[in-house]
């Protein structure tokens, strides 16, 4: 048996990006200290995840900030200053 896991973050523009946070394979033999992760390996898939997540928030936020910023200084840029450069 093989595995891996996976998380999925679809952007708000329906992008979708994967990142494989963990992978790995049957052991030799089992018994109750080698079925499933251990405690390092929990946690390591779980700062995966933390990583992936705060990078895509973070990304969407500072695109997000940056189209309301760009709005802004178009609409500061609009009809109004157009009118004092003709008066």
């Amino acid at each position: 048996m093989k595995w891996r896991a996976v998380i999925e973050i679809t952007g708000a523009d329906r992008s979708v990006r994967t990142h494989e946070i963990g992978d790995g394979a049957a052991v030799d033999g089992y018994s109750p200290r080698t079925i499933g992760l251990s405690l390092a390996e929990g946690k390591a898939m779980l700062a995966g995840v933390q990583h992936h997540l705060v990078e895509a928030q973070t990304n969407e936020r500072a695109t997000a900030h940056a189209l309301v910023t760009a709005r802004r200084s178009s609409d500061a840029e609009g009809p109004d200053r157009d009118r004092q450069r003709d008066t």
